[in-house]
């Protein structure tokens, strides 16, 4: 996704966002050095949004995808 096609609020940086499907195998869930923590969420409950980052209508094209697969890639 391109920021700019998105309403994210103003920023001196510009970014494209990769999203990819992944199954876990094992090991576990680790925090890195650009985030704060790290967990699972379902699509009911997954926290505030940093709008930064990701926005509801990003999101939703996301979990779209996920509910029905047949919608297919998502590209800008």
């Amino acid at each position: 996704m391109d920021k700019k096609c998105h309403k994210h609020p103003p920023s001196p940086f510009y970014s494209y966002k990769i999203f990819i499907l992944c199954e876990i195998k094992g090991g576990k869930l680790y925090k890195g050095i650009e985030t704060l923590d790290a967990k699972f969420f379902s699509l009911k409950s997954i926290p505030e949004l940093s709008l930064d980052r990701i926005t509801k209508s990003q999101l939703k094209i996301i979990t779209d995808r996920l509910l029905y697969p047949e919608l297919g890639a998502y590209c800008e």
